[in-house]
């Protein structure tokens, strides 16, 4: 046993505790009550098959995130959002971050104020606990705290039910998601890591389309590494759907582009009367994905036209 100062902060203890709070749990922003409610699909989220959605870890991502951040030294009560706050910057914000301090650098920023034009300079509300931008110029993802308790696993897992408190909940994360124009919004209250993701093509679809969403459990003695890879994969992801470009193609009288915010390849077909139409596959095209290079192949006739990187 260790008698010095040094020996009791690094001798790690037994897995931190986080209790149920007793308190009741809330979420209530009177700006969110302006949005719909959302009607979610949600997924399967043992990380096999989040992993198959998102993409797997590469060997140097997996082992970085699965070290603990951390000695586990300390038992840790989670009882307010300002505990869970903490919690997360130290335990999972922290290890993920590092992942995008070099090319390309994503800023995980606290309390930021949305760069939409819809909000009043005096509107002190509608501010996120973290956002997550690229170059000033996108939003890839926000993210907001609660206090333990307000995820409830029992309303947003594959048989969830729909209850006046997950639609609370889901109108104030449509709402971030609608002023931060981003179609991934997250919440996590130290116990679940809630990932919305919309499907829609732009800002104004998020008002009425409806999300895909996962659950993901903070699992404390594991050193939360699966919040950290769901938070991870998922960033990964958006930035691959906004910020990776693609070789503009034209293939007869279509032209393949991206709509903003969804990385998803469309095609615009150009009629005789120089109007155009918009679909979200070419006639005839295939796609397969390339496990070892991780890309995207679109075929025609089985002659390749695009490659999309999929995976950092």
């Amino acid at each position: 046993m260790s008698h010095t100062i040094y020996g009791h902060l690094t001798t790690p203890l037994p897995s931190r505790k986080i209790p149920r709070s007793e308190l009741a749990a809330t979420s209530a922003k009177e700006w969110a009550d302006e949005f719909d409610n959302i009607s979610w699909t949600a997924k399967n989220t043992d990380l096999r098959s989040f992993e198959t959605c998102f993409g797997t870890l590469d060997p140097a991502d997996f082992k970085r995130l699965n070290i603990l951040y951390i000695p586990i030294n300390r038992e840790e009560t989670l009882r307010t959002e300002g505990d869970v706050s903490s919690y997360f910057d130290i335990h999972i914000r922290g290890p993920v971050s590092l992942a995008w301090s070099s090319y390309p650098h994503l800023e995980f920023r606290s309390l930021e104020r949305p760069l939409s034009r819809d909000i009043s300079a005096d509107d002190e509300v509608v501010v996120v606990d973290c956002a997550i931008f690229f170059r000033d110029v996108h939003c890839l993802a926000v993210l907001d705290h609660k206090r333990p308790g307000v995820i409830r696993e029992n309303d947003w897992n594959v048989y969830g039910d729909n209850t006046a408190a997950s639609q609370r909940l889901g109108r104030e994360l449509r709402g971030y998601a609608h002023y931060y124009n981003t179609p991934l919004a997250m919440c996590f209250d130290g116990h679940y890591l809630l990932i919305l993701r919309f499907r829609c093509d732009d800002k104004e679809d998020i008002l009425d389309h409806d999300p895909d969403s996962w659950l993901i459990k903070c699992v404390p003695s594991q050193g939360d590494v699966g919040v950290r890879r769901a938070l991870y994969q998922c960033v990964k992801d958006q930035y691959h759907r906004v910020c990776v470009p693609i070789p503009r193609t034209t293939v007869g009288r279509f032209t393949s582009f991206r709509p903003a915010g969804t990385g998803q390849t469309h095609w615009s077909y150009l009629h005789d009367n120089n109007s155009r139409q918009n679909y979200p596959s070419l006639p005839g095209c295939t796609k397969r994905l390339d496990e070892r290079r991780k890309e995207m192949i679109w075929a025609l006739n089985g002659v390749e036209i695009i490659r999309e990187a999929n995976v950092i």
